[in-house]
């Protein structure tokens, strides 16, 4: 476990402040997702995972400028808790379920955000892109050495959420911490047995760290 922890430490240094990490030059349709809504360098963003949360966060989230939400959120958070408006939304591609059920069930986990961003490392991966190149897919894609840099390590959707917006935290000198509520519990928001995959528990080692600071994130219920 700690090698892991180091590891995804060390990725997280390196997406937040490695200028090979850019997406500035890495993916620039993403990037240009980030400046539209954080114009100013009192601009908020928040990141909502898909874990358990308790209390009322919606107010708090609807204040920010860019709100990040990750997978089947439609279905795995609650809407009287956390809300439903989405800029940006992370994806995993879910080779199984692609497979089972295909693109256009995974592309509707997006249908309410602005933009959303896939990220794929199962063995499925180049069917699943292909078939997103090919169809002008809206969904935005990393480039090759992108993909590649960000897998050094294998980690959950809201741990690249949550570092590419301290990435564009500190790129656009924001000001305010990020947002976060939904990380840190066991499982998904309706099921706390729901297996996560991608050595979460290292990143809730990380995260907590991160919490206890204060100052580049907030976590809204601690």
């Amino acid at each position: 476990m700690t090698d892991i922890i180091s590891l995804k430490t060390s990725l997280l240094q390196d997406i937040v402040f490695n200028p090979a990490y850019s997406m500035a030059t890495e993916c620039p349709p993403l990037w240009e997702v980030f400046k539209k809504h954080l114009s100013t360098t009192d601009c908020k963003i928040a990141v909502v995972g898909n874990g358990p949360v308790q209390k009322d966060c919606r107010q708090l989230l609807e204040e920010c400028n860019l709100i990040i939400r990750c997978n089947n959120y439609l279905e795995d958070t609650c809407k009287k808790l956390v809300g439903r408006r989405c800029e940006l939304h992370f994806i995993c591609l879910h080779g199984r379920i692609y497979l089972e059920k295909g693109l256009s069930h995974l592309e509707a986990w997006g249908r309410q955000a602005e933009a959303s961003f896939a990220l794929e490392n199962s063995a499925s991966a180049e069917i699943i892109y292909k078939e997103l190149e090919q169809k002008k897919s809206r969904i935005l894609l990393p480039s090759i050495s992108f993909r590649e840099k960000l897998f050094k390590v294998d980690c959950t959707r809201g741990f690249y959420a949550l570092a590419l917006a301290l990435q564009a935290k500190c790129a656009l000198g924001l000001t305010n911490p990020i947002r976060v509520v939904g990380f840190g519990g066991a499982g998904h928001h309706y099921d706390a047995n729901h297996c996560i995959y991608h050595n979460v528990w290292a990143e809730f080692a990380i995260f907590d760290e991160l919490w206890q600071k204060g100052t580049e994130t907030e976590h809204l219920e601690r």
